[in-house]
This record gives structure tokens, C-alpha cells and sequence, in this order.
């Protein structure tokens, strides 16, 4: 496994003997396999998602000097928090095909807005129609 067992026994430590290379890469591709057709969002998320879960393992390694159970559900639960954030943020704020987030551009959301305001409320209608042309 890639992090150690912090406790001689333990219910996590089937997991942590389980979970060698061989595991992590089937996962990986089948992760990607049915993820990928739900697009750029998608993609996204799991990317996200397994970035901090391994970042945050890694942490937690350094602190405990291993992983129990208990961080195992911990890393699980805050990492489906995470990615029902990212697939949140590309449901609710407009993006373009490359995935950019369309707020990120100033003069292009300036542009939109009749207004002149950065708001959602008055830049709706605009980037509705913009994204539908």
C-alpha cells in the first residue's frame, strides 16, 4: 500500500493491505472509464477529488505516521464534499467548452452585463444567450 497502517491492527488495516498498485490502477482506469463520458465537470471532479484525497493522506501520514480506519472514512467523506463542490461550481457559474470559468475573464463578463456589475442576477440573461449561440 502507499501509506502504512498506523496501528498494529485495526479494521482499516484489510484495506491498507489491499490496496496495493495493482488495485489503485484498476480503479483509476475504471474511474476514468465512467467518468469520462459525464464530461469536462466530471473529469474534473474525480482529478480534484484524487488530488486531495492523496494530498491529505499524505498529510495525515506525516502526522500520525500511518493511516487508521477512522482517516481512511475521514479522506472518503471530505473528498465527496470536494467533488460535489467542483460539479456545484460548474453547474451554477458559466464556463466555456475549455472549461474556463467565464468570470475568470473581466472584460468578457463586463461585456455581458448590462449593468456593468459583476452580479449574477443582472449578467444572467446575457450569458444565457451568449451561451446558447
Amino acid at each position: 500500500a502507499h501509506f502504512p497502517y498506523a496501528r498494529p491492527s485495526g479494521m482499516g488495516q484489510a484495506f491498507a493491505a489491499m490496496a496495493d498498485r495493482r488495485a489503485v490502477l484498476i480503479g483509476l482506469v475504471t474511474s476514468l472509464v465512467f467518468v469520462a463520458p459525464w464530461g469536462i465537470a466530471a473529469i474534473a471532479a474525480l482529478l480534484i477529488g484524487l488530488l486531495f484525497a492523496f494530498l491529505f493522506g499524505r498529510y495525515a501520514e506525516k502526522k500520525l505516521g500511518g493511516l487508521t480506519g477512522d482517516v481512511y472514512g475521514a479522506i472518503e467523506l471530505m473528498t465527496e464534499v470536494l467533488v460535489l463542490f467542483v460539479l456545484f461550481l460548474f453547474a451554477v457559474l458559466p464556463f466555456d467548452r475549455a472549461g474556463c470559468f467565464l468570470w475568470m475573464r473581466w472584460k468578457w463578463w463586463m461585456s455581458r452585463c448590462a449593468c456593468q456589475a459583476p452580479a449574477v442576477s443582472c449578467c444572467r440573461a446575457g450569458i444565457a444567450a451568449s451561451l446558447s449561440s
